[in-house]
């Protein structure tokens, strides 16, 4: 390792799936995990060591960004992002945190920055948000756009029942009946697309 830490953490800290940094009050790198140094080197083709500024490891469109959490965290404040970074000529979904470092005064003596790639499982998520939004927009068509046509194709064969009964014959009033026990079930099927999209809305079916 590049930084005075003890074995154990420092065996536990290399462990971990999560890039972790760990820079000073100039944001200068004091540690950093081989995470860390695989993944900067892989996205910047800049190699981790102590005592470089961590801002030569960021491209410019991030830089900014950067600075505006780092000092958030000088001042106190833990910062939770899910952010886009770019890879090459693409954007990689990561999750970043920003941790203010205490010394033993209990004074602030750096910031710890974590990230790690969550590309994939960010990738699920929007689909999963696009599938609900897409069965919502279902559910809401079949509610509102088929609904009152079914209510109006039951209510004529209803009328129908009723007033020509005594005039058809038995076939045509078989074949109303007909109509109308199948214009139930259509309603009933709507009923049911209705109520699974607002299940799986409030995460009572999930999808394989």
């Amino acid at each position: 390792m590049k930084y005075a830490v003890d074995y154990p953490l420092q065996s536990l800290i290399n462990s971990t799936a999560q890039s972790v940094v760990y820079l000073d009050r100039n944001c200068n790198v004091l540690f950093f995990n081989t995470m860390a140094e695989h993944r900067i080197r892989a996205y910047r083709k800049v190699r981790m060591k102590v005592g470089i500024q961590f801002q030569d490891c960021l491209c410019e469109s991030t830089s900014e960004r950067f600075l505006f959490y780092f000092k958030m965290a000088l001042e106190g404040h833990k910062s939770d992002l899910e952010v886009q970074l770019p890879l090459g000529d693409a954007f990689v979904w990561h999750s970043v945190g920003f941790f203010p470092v205490y010394d033993d005064a209990n004074s602030i003596c750096g910031v710890s920055f974590v990230f790690n790639d969550i590309h994939e499982k960010k990738l699920n998520e929007l689909k999963n948000v696009a599938y609900i939004e897409a069965l919502e927009s279902i559910a809401w068509r079949q509610s509102h756009l088929f609904r009152a046509p079914l209510a109006n194709i039951k209510g004529l064969t209803e009328l129908l029942s009723l007033q020509a009964g005594a005039v058809i014959d038995q076939e045509l009033m078989e074949m109303l009946g007909m109509l109308k026990a199948e214009s139930e079930k259509l309603d009933n099927e709507i009923h049911s697309i209705v109520g699974l999209t607002n299940e799986i809305k409030q995460g009572k079916v999930f999808r394989n």
